[in-house]
């Protein structure tokens, strides 16, 4: 598929022979040529300004605590960091966003011009694409971009970690492996899910528990991000959703996100 080696070794990173025909198509779709793409990205790489951090994370079921990845990018934005989020759009991840912005919305947008605008980019991945096609798909697209110095692999699919660390330096970027496996714990169904409680300061012990929870997830994340320890981190994550700080950072991204909507729903006017 790739004339060079070290890119033959993507799909084995999730144990696969190959890149799936589906996900092979979608990318010469998106690119003109892949492999000249991944290798001018490795290139520019060594000279380009990294600061974009990259979250793929695999589906987020429904009363799965693993929804607490989905306040990541907000909580990494909330640091001045530059971040890009994508994750399948399961019906608790369009749940959740549908309450701010229009996340149906057929609608695309050049990644690069909201991030500069926003420190933030939401995508939602399509829901037809298997775990291993999603992982393929997100970690392709991330390693064309050399403004991205770290890539975050959420999930619950086994991966090869040797594979990893050679993509690490070859593709001069940091990549980390965390799983998601699912726990006992569980939170409401989406629907039922309280935003208000959950993003203000008015919690009961049940919201209060959730945010314990959520912080904590995160922590073990956001640190590799930052000079605090995961502890101190935790602390700061909690923070953010008593003093709403995550809300305050989605409700400006959804704004900014339903005007770019709108504006494509204008007709043309001639003066």
């Amino acid at each position: 598929m790739f004339t060079t080696p070290q890119l033959n070794l993507l799909p084995k990173l999730v144990g696969a022979s190959k890149i799936s025909d589906k996900v092979w198509h979608q990318l010469q779709h998106d690119f003109i040529n892949i492999e000249a793409t991944l290798l001018r990205g490795k290139v520019l790489r060594e000279f380009a300004k990294k600061e974009t951090i990259y979250l793929l994370q695999s589906r987020i079921e429904e009363e799965s605590a693993n929804l607490a990845y989905l306040f990541a990018p907000f909580i990494l934005a909330n640091l001045n960091k530059k971040v890009i989020y994508t994750t399948p759009a399961t019906e608790p991840v369009s749940t959740v966003l549908n309450k701010y912005y229009q996340t149906q919305s057929q609608y695309s947008f050049k990644p690069d011009d909201i991030l500069s605008s926003m420190n933030l980019y939401l995508e939602l991945a399509d829901l037809s694409l298997s775990k291993q096609d999603f992982i393929h798909y997100s970690l392709i697209k991330a390693l064309c971009r050399s403004d991205v110095s770290s890539i975050f692999i959420l999930s619950d699919q086994a991966l090869d970690e040797d594979i990893k660390i050679q993509f690490e330096a070859f593709f001069n970027v940091d990549i980390f492996i965390v799983p998601t496996e699912q726990t006992e714990q569980k939170i409401p169904m989406s629907s039922q899910l309280n935003m208000h409680r959950l993003l203000f300061k008015g919690k009961d012990e049940q919201y209060a528990q959730i945010c314990r929870t959520f912080s904590e997830m995160n922590s073990k994340l956001t640190y590799h991000c930052d000079i605090f320890t995961p502890n101190q981190m935790a602390h700061l994550i909690e923070d953010m959703f008593y003093a709403e700080h995550i809300y305050e950072k989605i409700s400006v991204y959804a704004e900014y996100i339903q005007t770019l909507i709108q504006n494509k729903l204008l007709p043309y006017r001639t003066v």
